[in-house]
């Protein structure tokens, strides 16, 4: 759920008067990059987007998870520090990795060290997180919490289609009793670092996780493999045919 415009008031109430400031909604809207009347629309609506708080935070060098836990429903952000465990981190990336790190420890060669890119590098690092890493019901959860009413636009969240937004990615991921941080992560919503993970949190998780975990990974991954090959054999039989 957004932002009440309750919410948001008293959250800017006690930002800006960290600085001795009072509120001045035209210098929120502008300070969060927003264009003044879709904020204002927002705030009549009772629906203020997160994001403003993100941006805003970002913009006075303060700590966007840290002030979304200000939000009082959102305290549980910051109650205890996220650490995904090797297994979630290495289920949400893309299964070559997993299947690349898998055949250097049979074949003994050095590991690699993968420079992953950005965190959104793989369209389907939450549809494979959710399925591996959750619980049975997780999807069911996460769609009752968005309140969307069928699988497939559920489906367009966990793989890229649509964009998880800052409460979908908080308030969903929570009541599939899964991190909410690293949802936030994951959607690219806020950096690894502002989440307090060190930025070679992907590269460690693949390159430790234990021989046990990493073939169950691979083998829990085999029907996301099989996706990616056929979707790749459509492109090339596509060029094929222009070419």
């Amino acid at each position: 759920m957004r932002l009440t415009t309750e919410e948001m008031a008293a959250w800017a109430t006690q930002l800006y008067g960290r600085f001795g400031e009072k509120v001045n909604w035209s210098k929120v809207a502008r300070d969060a990059e927003f264009v003044p009347v879709t904020f204002n629309v927002q705030r009549t609506r009772n629906q203020v987007d997160p994001q403003v708080i993100i941006n805003i935070a970002r913009k006075y060098g303060l700590n966007p998870l840290d002030e979304l836990a200000q939000i009082p429903r959102w305290e549980h952000l910051t109650s205890t520090r996220s650490s995904p465990s090797q297994q979630e981190i290495v289920t949400s990336l893309h299964p070559a990795y997993a299947l690349q790190e898998l055949a250097d420890r049979l074949l003994g060669r050095t590991p690699n060290y993968p420079d992953f890119g950005s965190w959104e590098g793989y369209y389907g690092s939450f549809s494979t997180w959710v399925d591996v890493a959750g619980s049975e019901i997780a999807r069911e959860r996460l769609r009752a919490a968005l309140h969307l009413g069928s699988k497939t636009a559920l489906s367009n969240k966990l793989n890229s289609r649509s964009k998880f937004a800052v409460d979908e990615a908080i308030d969903g991921f929570t009541a599939a009793g899964m991190d909410p941080v690293y949802a936030l992560v994951l959607a690219s919503l806020i950096t690894a670092g502002e989440a307090g993970y060190p930025e070679t949190i992907r590269q460690d998780a693949l390159l430790s996780i234990s021989n046990e975990d990493l073939l169950y990974l691979c083998q829990r991954q085999v029907r996301y493999t099989s996706r990616i090959l056929a979707e790749q054999q459509l492109s090339e039989d596509h060029l094929k045919t222009l070419g």
